[in-house]
């Protein structure tokens, strides 16, 4: 077949500009580019976790949950994708997982308590295998932490002589009389606080620095290894901040078992606990 080139490439122009024009019409149904950092106009379906799985983890990862904390090399999930139904709605309309009442809760694992092998377990400080309690369903409410609201709390009353270092907003003390531990201390607000997150944000950044000081300080006394900082408050309202040197070179020591293996322990010689003190108050200074 024989194509004749045109004479005049004018002619071709108007040619151009129509296939143009209809090229750009035809945008209009091209999809805007994918983003990322979400999950849109999925079918749900595709990102549902069976019962089975473990809450926001791989369940194909190698290593069983035996006990807490997880191992290291465990794959975790981040946050669940939220998934928008039909079209990007930007939040308007989000599927996302409702958490769980005490109720339910409870519903769901009181017939399904585990016995993990402790026995096995070198930082276990008891032989022989466990048996754990039922698990009573949740209370109508709580209750009462001593000391709430400040009424009757024994740190707001506690004298300064009671504790081993102060300042103007903080103070540190011991416990009562020895433990196993070499070194027990906490730290408290001269102001009653329930919980790290009520106080104001100047307290709050010299609370992060204490942490600091006073976990180096622990650490510094000869034959601690490492110094465990931990908050409970279930007992006492009043804000109280752990900071528990373990022992060095005592393997069995090297767990969160070190709070119940501080009690199992026989008590520190006075005079090396009050020297061990002294030594924390002295790295501490002013």
């Amino acid at each position: 077949m024989h194509l004749e080139r045109a004479a005049d490439g004018e002619k071709l122009a108007p040619i151009r500009r129509s296939l143009v024009l209809r090229q750009f019409r035809r945008l209009g149904n091209v999809p805007s580019a994918p983003d990322h950092d979400r999950v849109a106009a999925l079918d749900s379906r595709a990102l549902q976790v069976g019962v089975g799985d473990v809450a926001r983890q791989d369940p194909e990862s190698e290593t069983s949950l035996v006990r807490p904390p997880l191992g290291a090399h465990r794959a975790a999930f981040a946050a669940s994708e939220r998934v928008e139904l039909g079209r990007p709605l930007h939040g308007r309309i989000i599927l996302g997982a409702m958490p769980e009442t005490p109720e339910q809760f409870w519903e769901r694992v009181h017939d399904s308590l585990q016995a993990p092998p402790v026995h096995e377990w070198d930082t276990w400080p008891f032989d022989g295998p466990v048996q754990p309690r039922p698990l009573a369903p949740p209370v109508e409410r709580e209750k009462p932490r001593h000391g709430e609201g400040g009424v009757d709390c024994h740190a707001c009353a506690a004298p300064d002589d009671a504790y081993v270092w102060t300042n103007e907003s903080w103070r540190l003390r011991p416990l009562a009389k020895p433990s196993g531990l070499p070194v027990v201390v906490l730290l408290e607000p001269r102001e009653h606080f329930s919980a790290p997150g009520d106080l104001p944000e100047e307290l709050a950044a010299e609370l992060g620095f204490l942490i600091c000081r006073i976990e180096r300080a622990v650490r510094s006394v000869e034959g601690v290894g490492l110094v465990h900082v931990l908050r409970y408050g279930e007992g006492g309202e009043h804000l109280h901040i752990w900071f528990m040197g373990r022992t060095a070179r005592m393997e069995q020591l090297r767990s969160s078992f070190a709070a119940i293996w501080d009690d199992v322990l026989p008590p520190t010689p006075e005079d090396v606990w009050r020297e061990n003190l002294d030594l924390v108050v002295a790295a501490l200074g002013d």
